[in-house]
């Protein structure tokens, strides 16, 4: 597979390869990073040529622990030069220790028409974090009153807040996390991951990545959890060179550098009938946004603004390995995910003009202003019918 890595000049930000580096006046590849397979080694000093068909050059690097040079390896068998690989005295670095309690995990319940599965899902997954339970921030949002998780960030909606507020809430989410907290992970509450050290396998990707997807493979289930579809998840797709038609899963779960998060101002926000995880995916693998062709016109603007600034210094998206089991709540079909978008188009939605931030963070309709849109994205979340088995 050809190395990729994510070019952020302004006016070409995309995946290139080394090869599109090279020739290019504004690359900023950066430089590769010196081996340290022993504590007592330093900084390479001098790279030798070497006749050797299989090895072009032969580091040669400072010693803390002999007091003199010592080559990398023992290609050349120079007499009398010492090398790392046969050093009796060499010590492996110790590795770097990872704390799983710096990560937050932000989940998002909103659900308007009081179905019975979204509710079943969010504890059965709960129960499956274990031991990264305590790290959970839940932001709950009832329309009326009732709230069903005991812990939660409470938010009181009305008729106006009735449309999609899962990023709103995550980016709600991201105001309450404390001080200690370097890494920020946003799931969907009916994920369940295969692979429990996803903890600790994320935080080592974070050292040099900003986002990274928590999954490789996605696994649907129906509700007598037996698997129905398995799809690859949209990172792994992507830099695998296996997901030619763009089939894979954008969303679900990710986590990222609570930095990075901030200075890109949170998680892009203001699609109100969902599909933002598409534009997210998008904006970070560098790829064009065919999603976005759906939008209204004013949307598509808010989501190409946001890409831009997610961009800038931005040090790349990764996945962790291990597949995710996707709990039914309903049949894809109800979800509307190739129609919901024309809802907008037909009203020209414009964020900044139909949308306020209420009180409680929110967003909120104009009172008033494009009431048909209004009655048409409620409609859209009563058939959603999460509650149907077919």
């Amino acid at each position: 597979m050809t190395a990729k890595r994510f070019c952020g000049h302004s006016q070409k930000p995309r995946i290139v390869t080394k090869e599109d580096c090279s020739a290019c006046p504004f690359s900023d590849t950066p430089a590769k990073a010196k081996g340290r397979p022993c504590e007592s080694r330093g900084d390479q000093v001098l790279s030798l040529a070497c006749s050797c068909p299989k090895i072009h050059a032969q580091g040669v690097y400072s010693c803390d622990k002999h007091g003199q040079c010592v080559l990398q390896t023992e290609d050349r068998n120079i007499e009398g030069v010492k090398s790392c690989e046969s050093c009796k005295a060499r010590t492996e670095p110790a590795a770097e220790a990872v704390n799983v309690d710096e990560i937050a995990i932000i989940a998002v319940h909103f659900n308007p028409e009081r179905y019975h599965l979204p509710v079943r899902n969010y504890f059965e997954w709960r129960h499956s974090l274990g031991r990264m339970e305590r790290n959970l921030i839940t932001v709950e949002l009832s329309f009326d009153g009732h709230f069903t998780i005991h812990d939660s960030i409470k938010l009181h909606g009305g008729p106006l807040n009735v449309l999609w507020q899962k990023e709103r809430m995550i980016n709600i989410g991201l105001q309450h996390l404390p001080d200690h907290v370097k890494y920020v992970a946003w799931i969907d509450h009916d994920m369940v991951f295969d692979n429990q050290s996803w903890p600790e396998d994320a935080i080592k990707l974070l050292q040099t990545l900003d986002v990274v997807q928590l999954f490789e493979t996605m696994t649907y289930l129906d509700n007598g959890r037996s698997e129905t579809s398995t799809r690859i998840g949209a990172v792994a797709g992507y830099l695998g060179e296996v997901d030619k038609k763009n089939t894979s899963a954008p969303g679900g779960a990710w986590m990222a550098r609570r930095d990075y998060l901030e200075r890109c101002g949170g998680i892009l926000d203001d699609n109100i009938v969902g599909g933002g995880d598409n534009v997210l995916c998008d904006g970070w693998l560098g790829r064009q946004s065919h999603y976005m062709q759906t939008y209204a016109g004013k949307l598509a603007e808010s989501a190409r603004s946001w890409q831009m600034e997610a961009r800038q210094g931005f040090r790349g998206v990764g996945f962790v390995p291990g597949d995710a089991k996707h709990l039914f709540h309903g049949g894809k079909a109800n979800r509307q995910y190739m129609t919901r978008a024309g809802i907008l188009r037909r009203h020209d939605f414009d964020p900044s003009k139909d949308l306020v931030i209420d009180s409680a963070g929110l967003w909120s309709f104009r009172p008033g202003h494009k009431e048909d849109m209004q009655k048409e994205i409620a409609e859209y979340f009563a058939g959603r019918k999460e509650d149907d088995f077919a």
